[in-house]
């Protein structure tokens, strides 16, 4: 297990979280694991056409999700963060304003 662990975490997938936040949950120091962060923003660039079309069944609409961001084929760069979704209600994309988070209706 703990060879896993290295491995994601030498490829920067995982890195080890804040010692608080574990400690927020778990009082006894003898009773507390280590706490893992994913990183979000890696976007798979390894996947052939063939591999998305496959994988298109379990992550309905993971095509068009790649193509929008550049993402689709091997050859593609890698690590890039994809794009904010669209407000349904207009067209700038919801993120955080410069004033603060943007309230989720």
């Amino acid at each position: 297990m703990r060879t896993r662990l290295d491995r994601l975490e030498a490829a920067r997938i995982i890195q080890p979280c804040d010692p608080d936040i574990v400690a927020a949950r778990i009082k006894r120091t003898d009773r507390r694991p280590q706490g893992w962060d994913l990183n979000l923003a890696i976007v798979r660039d390894d996947l052939a056409a063939a591999d998305i079309g496959v994988r298109e069944h379990q992550f309905p609409g993971l095509g068009a999700r790649l193509d929008s961001t550049g993402q689709a084929g091997p050859d593609a760069a890698s690590h890039r963060v994809q794009p904010p979704h669209p407000d349904p209600g207009s067209s700038e994309p919801v993120d955080n304003s410069a004033d603060g988070v943007r309230q989720w209706r």
